[in-house]
């Protein structure tokens, strides 16, 4: 670009501005006037003075040609970007850098690239949800593992009695009054609590003893 053609402008919005310069064109055939688009610029944002980033709180400068910036004004001079002085031309920022003109191809090419990163972005969280929900399901299932483990051995203790040995015959065919008669006839201080179970396990303590 030719130096004397070119006019500082200023930029507060903090990730910059991408500025699409279009004109008005008769198209034989046509009555009425089309607006095709001529220019476009990525303007640097607040903070990145000189294109590096800075505190958010400087304006962002960038030179372009002056015709363009006209052209924009005139049919973007009534928006917020140009009232609020969101855009501005600055007086200062002599060291701005050049903003390059993209082409129609370089534009699609940075869209494209934009779109891949969020794709990958999204891709990674989607991996990342998928991880931790099957590190969940494990945990859950290791869980359940060790409850139904801990319910068999629980079981297992509970069905004990089953394994004692049997009874010896002798005694088994004892009444409970004869196997009380038994322990006192043998000094043992029958508790009248005894069930035909621990009378009989008394008897047979005395009887392996004898």
């Amino acid at each position: 670009m030719d130096d004397t053609n070119l006019i500082t402008i200023g930029c507060r919005h903090a990730p910059g501005i991408r500025l699409r310069v279009s004109e008005w064109f008769k198209t034989p055939g046509l009555d009425e006037p089309q607006l095709r688009e001529i220019a476009i610029y990525d303007l640097a944002g607040s903070g990145q003075h000189n294109g590096e980033p800075g505190n958010g709180s400087l304006p962002g400068y960038t030179k372009i040609p002056a015709e363009h910036w006209e052209k924009w004004k005139a049919l973007n001079g009534h928006s917020d970007l140009y009232a609020s002085g969101t855009l501005f031309e600055a007086k200062g920022g002599e060291d701005a850098p050049e903003a390059p003109q993209l082409t129609a191809e370089e534009e699609r090419e940075k869209a494209n690239a934009e779109a891949q990163r969020l794709a990958e972005k999204q891709a990674q969280l989607a991996a990342d949800a998928a991880a931790r929900a099957a590190e969940e399901a494990q945990a859950e299932a290791d869980r359940a593992a060790k409850a139904a483990a801990e319910q068999q051995a629980t079981a297992g203790q509970g069905g004990g009695d089953g394994d004692e040995p049997a009874p010896d015959a002798e005694l088994d065919k004892l009444s409970d009054d004869e196997l009380r008669a038994y322990l006192r006839d043998r000094g043992v201080v029958v508790d009248r609590r005894w069930g035909r179970k621990t009378l009989i396990v008394e008897a047979e303590k005395l009887k392996a003893a004898a």
